[in-house]
């Protein structure tokens, strides 16, 4: 709102006042987990990194090294946002399956 004054106030519940822009580097995860964006949120407490939870369609390769699987969804996630990007992945890996579940 602008006063009689040509001073600008908002209101509390202005999206700008609830959330004002960071100044902190962000870093988006790419996950629809809740639970794991708490977890990261939570190991970098002690620093000036936001952790971001950013949901994103990501196609998953289905190969037998997570490493590969985690790169690929990496690739996948960062060409989709343009931006830093974590992904997680972990494997469980049956043997007489050929090694899938």
């Amino acid at each position: 709102m602008v006063t009689s004054t040509g001073s600008v106030t908002m209101s509390p519940d202005h999206p700008a006042v609830r959330h004002p822009p960071s100044t902190m580097p962000i870093l988006h995860y790419a996950t629809t987990n809740s639970g794991k964006v708490h977890a990261l949120q939570h190991a970098f407490a002690a620093t000036s990194v936001e952790i971001v939870q950013t949901p994103l369609e990501i196609a998953e390769i289905r190969a037998d090294d997570v490493q590969e699987i985690a790169c690929a969804k990496a690739r996948s996630a960062f060409a989709k946002l343009g931006r830093p990007v974590v992904v997680m992945d972990a494997g469980f890996f049956i043997p007489s399956l050929n090694g899938f579940p």
